[in-house]
């Protein structure tokens, strides 16, 4: 359980630092995101239900591109079975950022932490590599609806499991255009 806790605390932590390093005056734009989650370890659709909050950074804008670094925490509960907490950070890139359909790619990294429903199994966390992309499409200047797919290979006991997560949700922008 020390474990756990430890990896918690250093993955938020680079989080934090993360956020705080300063961008240049034109690009300091944040994104908070809240969507309904479906998360699968190695096969199914949308076995595990929950919620997924991310933000991001801008740390680089081009007329048409945007980079972002970012960050994720994923709450997802598979009836009878477990729940799941993942939280990774990393970088999304944004394409066509002032069009109003707006699609995106990120890198990311971090940490599976999952609790079985009986007291039988131990709760165990996995370290998870992967990336994804979604699609932006502004509602107007503060809002956009987000739909996004992710797939995570998890080390878990030496093997690499392959978690795949949808999430379907809005997006609130606040700071420079």
């Amino acid at each position: 359980m020390q474990r756990v806790k430890r990896t918690t605390v250093m993955i938020l932590g680079a989080a934090a630092i993360l956020m705080a390093v300063p961008a240049p005056a034109a690009a300091q734009k944040m994104e908070l995101g809240a969507a309904f989650s479906c998360l699968d370890w190695n096969s199914g659709f949308c076995d595990g239900k929950g919620f997924a909050v991310d933000f991001g950074q801008v740390v680089h804008k081009a007329p048409t591109t945007a980079l972002s670094i970012i960050g994720d925490l994923g709450w997802n509960r598979f009836p009878d079975i477990e729940d799941d907490l993942s939280i990774v950070g990393g970088v999304r890139e944004r394409f066509l950022r002032t069009a109003r359909i707006s699609p995106y790619a990120q890198a990311t990294a971090g940490a599976m932490f999952w609790s079985p429903k009986s007291s039988f199994y131990a709760s165990g966390t996995d370290f998870l590599i992967g990336g994804g992309g979604g699609v932006l499409v502004r509602l107007n200047d503060m809002f956009d609806a987000k739909a996004e797919f992710n797939v995570w290979g998890s080390l878990n006991s030496g093997d690499w499991d392959t978690i795949t997560r949808f999430t379907a949700g809005a997006v609130f922008t606040f700071g420079g255009k």
